[in-house]
């Protein structure tokens, strides 16, 4: 049965002789040839996400639905609803036995990254915590608190969002029409999974989380959402995986050892990336070029 979820219900998996699909409440996996029902299992919520992984079927359980608004000034206001419960359960993909399940989340838990296997770790981060977790029996191996553990504060919220405002007037008679209009709704606060590591932007710190739930680095920022001030987002540059952004200031932080290779806090303007290697700054006639390497 499907019941109108926003769009919750997975892509159904098909591996040529069988498909597996979520509904309501079940799980079903059915002989495409003949139609019958192979096995049937009951999750313990909604599933939103599917995948096969070693043998497993891995389903997402619950679902965080965040809408946002735009406020007079140009604040972002959002408002979350979900399905719960949230977490992550396992079944046999031959049999639709159940191996595992872990409903030990509060939230949704790819609310700020979505979930990556790696080497038999699911890795992903619920907007409080980074976490591994155990593919064999849904075990965490490790947590990461951002807050407590890496002092970086909050990435969930309002001001996780960022948006272009733009503003309008026409001029008629005896009246002045002014509309505003907003793009580029983005997420400025997440977790970000690199390969071989994790980078955190939290509103009072970015930091680096290795994948042993270490932390390596933390940068301290004057993070602000408003576009006067967030004149270019964080973006990762070269092999190194260093950090550029310009926030009340304009940055380059050494992605290995978090170390600000160069600080400038009167760079101003319109900022474009033209190369991997090169960034310039355009402010009324002037134009400035900088070298990222």
């Amino acid at each position: 049965m499907l019941i109108d979820r926003h769009d919750a219900y997975p892509e159904p998996i098909d591996d040529g002789e069988s498909i597996i699909a979520a509904g309501y409440e079940s799980v079903v996996k059915i002989d495409k040839k003949s139609g019958k029902i192979l096995w049937q299992a009951e999750p313990p919520g909604l599933v939103t996400s599917m995948s096969v992984e070693d043998g497993k079927l891995l389903g997402k359980v619950g679902m965080v639905i965040t809408n946002t608004t735009l406020e007079k000034g140009g604040s972002v206001k959002t408002k979350a609803e979900g399905y719960k419960p949230f977490g992550f359960v396992a079944y046999d993909v031959a049999s639709g036995k159940e191996v595992w399940q872990n409903t030990d989340f509060k939230i949704d838990p790819t609310e700020a990254m979505a979930a990556v296997t790696d080497n038999g770790v699911l890795y992903g981060c619920d907007g409080e915590d980074i976490y591994a977790m155990s593919l064999q029996d849904g075990n965490f191996k490790w947590k990461f608190n951002i807050n407590k553990d890496g002092k970086a504060g909050k990435i969930t919220g309002d001001k996780a969002w960022a948006v272009d405002v733009e503003k309008s007037s026409y001029y008629g008679f005896n009246a002045i029409t002014t509309t505003t209009t907003w793009s580029n709704p983005r997420r400025i606060l997440r977790a970000d999974y690199r390969d071989s590591h994790f980078i955190v932007y939290g509103d009072k710190k970015i930091i680096r989380v290795n994948k042993d739930g270490k932390l390596a680095w933390d940068h301290e920022w004057k993070y602000d959402p408003n576009q006067k001030h967030l004149l270019f987002d964080p973006t990762y540059i070269g092999a190194n995986d260093d950090i550029v952004y310009s926030c009340k200031g304009f940055y380059g932080i050494d992605g290995k050892t978090g170390a600000v290779k160069w600080a400038d806090k009167d760079v101003e303007g319109e900022y474009t990336k033209i190369a991997d290697d090169l960034l310039v700054v355009r402010k009324k006639d002037k134009v400035r070029g900088y070298s990222l390497k």
